[in-house]
Parts: C-alpha cells; sequence; structure tokens
C-alpha cells in the first residue's frame, strides 16, 4: 500500500511540475537534404498554433513548406529551353505532442504531424505576367512540368528552452515523410514516393499565453 502511495504521489509530483494550460503559436525554419532526385538541399518553413494541457499533451494544426535547389534536367531540354528545375511542397493539417522532462528553464518534446497538400515540379520560365497596378509590379505564375496530391505523416522531436514566461526558443528534428507522390512530365518519371523524404534540421520560435 505505501508503495501505490508512493507511485501516486511521484506521478501527481510530476503532473504539478508542469500544471499549467497554456495556447502557442510558434514559426519555425530549417534545411535538410532529400532521400532521393539527387540528394538535394531543401529549405523549409512552417507556422503552429495549439493548446497544451496540464499532462503536457499538445494538439493543435500547422501548415508546411518546402523547396529545393534549382538544377538543370537534361530530358527536358526539347520541352523547356534553358530552364532549371525545383521541386516546391505545401501541406498542412494537425499534430499531436508530449512534453517530458521539464526542468527549470527547458524541456524535451516529441510528437507527430498528420497533413495533405501538393508539390510540383516546377521551373523559372514565366507562364503568365499580369501588371498590378496598385503594386506596381507584375504577379507571375511559372510553367510546371507536373503537380500531385501528397499526404505527410512527420515524426519529430526537439528540446525547448524557455527564455522567459511567454517566450521559447527551441531546436529539433523531424522527418519529413510524404506519402503517395507521383510526379511526371511526359514519358519521363520525375519524383515518387520516398523521393523527397528526409531528415530536417529546424530553429523555432514559440509565443504562448496560459489560460
Amino acid at each position: 500500500m505505501k508503495k501505490i502511495i508512493f507511485v501516486f504521489a511521484f506521478i501527481m509530483l510530476s503532473f504539478n511540475a508542469m500544471a499549467q494550460r497554456y495556447l502557442e503559436l510558434s514559426f519555425n525554419a530549417g534545411f535538410g537534404f532529400t532521400d532521393g532526385v539527387d540528394r538535394r538541399l531543401t529549405g523549409s518553413f512552417g507556422v503552429s498554433g495549439g493548446m497544451t494541457i496540464e499532462s503536457g499533451l499538445g494538439l493543435g494544426v500547422f501548415f508546411s513548406g518546402f523547396q529545393t535547389t534549382r538544377k538543370e534536367d537534361s530530358r527536358f531540354d526539347d520541352e523547356f529551353d534553358d530552364c532549371k528545375f525545383c521541386f516546391r511542397g505545401y501541406y498542412g493539417g494537425v499534430y499531436a505532442e508530449q512534453i517530458f522532462l521539464r526542468k527549470s528553464f527547458f524541456y524535451l518534446n516529441a510528437g507527430a504531424k498528420l497533413g495533405f497538400g501538393g508539390v510540383n515540379y516546377s521551373n523559372n520560365t514565366p507562364e503568365n505576367e499580369i501588371w498590378d497596378p496598385n503594386t506596381n509590379s507584375y504577379d507571375v505564375t511559372y510553367e510546371k512540368a507536373d503537380k500531385h496530391f501528397i499526404m505527410s505523416l512527420e515524426p519529430f522531436g526537439g528540446i525547448n528552452f524557455e527564455l522567459g514566461e511567454s517566450f521559447t526558443l527551441a531546436a529539433g528534428v523531424e522527418y519529413r515523410n510524404l506519402l503517395f507522390t507521383n510526379l511526371h512530365c511526359g514519358d519521363y518519371h520525375i519524383a515518387g514516393s520516398g523521393d523527397l523524404n528526409g531528415v530536417v534540421y529546424l530553429v523555432k520560435a514559440k509565443f504562448r499565453m496560459d489560460f
């Protein structure tokens, strides 16, 4: 009986150590390399917002985007003139995470994101240019060799340093895992599932408000 009381007390103290609820808005930027398609360097960005409860469980929504470096593709010399192609992706969805090992000024977190969106293989040849008199500039859209629906399932983890009551700076890593990718240009297969996957190293700024 004493052991049960001790374990219960330990659990309650652990919860009390992180006993707070807050809303959080975060912005992140990072880089990585694709597992396939010439192992291209990729820049990533994202924004998320959600709620964390007393147990350290966080739930929310996110939006992410990425773009690889541009390279010439000799397979398309006959279709496009002197173009460099890049991969782009945009997707959003929901995430869940768990906070653990909370100390006085830092804590660890781990979780996963599930999202839906699209990717494309794009060059820098303008497809359409429309003059906008309000901004005195052109709104330009660019040709795309192909675009395709994707689903993302991305595990992540990080270390978070609390620099004040409402601001946290974090460093972390996630694995970009894109499902159902299938890009083509004419008869050429460009990228399939796994080609655009890869580890992403992130820096994240978090702003929170207790409630």
